[in-house]
């Protein structure tokens, strides 16, 4: 395990307003300027801490965002698995309801049933 990084031992809300700050100048490597902000609050912080902290920093947005990435890909994913499968399951049904009305029409012939009475029974049977 690393030495823990001073910057990390400073108050939460001091600390937070240096992030603030390093994200505010669009980790434009302002190191001097952050460390003379805070050495103004009587904390012994050099340039360098403050590069490595703000390197420290970067690292954890990019790591942030390749999750957030996958886990945005993995979602896209899962939806289009989700839409596949449904369409799967409709046409599926819509099988399984033509086959029946099928045996039903053959089973209504064998009956002797008329005309209007299969065309019913093949109605019910596909969801008409």
């Amino acid at each position: 395990m690393g030495m823990r990084s001073a910057i990390s031992g400073l108050p939460d809300e001091v600390r937070q307003e240096l992030e603030r700050r390093v994200v505010a100048s669009g980790y434009s490597g302002r190191y001097e300027e952050h460390a003379a902000w805070l050495r103004g609050l009587g904390f012994a912080i050099s340039h360098h801490m403050v590069r490595r902290y703000e390197e420290h920093m970067r690292r954890e947005v990019a790591e942030r965002r390749l999750r957030r990435d996958a886990v945005e890909a993995s979602l896209r994913h899962a939806d289009a698995r989700a839409r596949t499968l449904a369409k799967m399951c409709d046409a599926a049904q819509a099988t399984a309801r033509r086959e029946a009305a099928e045996r039903l029409a053959l089973v209504a012939l064998e009956l002797g049933l008329d005309e209007p009475a299969r065309a019913a029974l093949r109605d019910a049977v596909m969801g008409r």
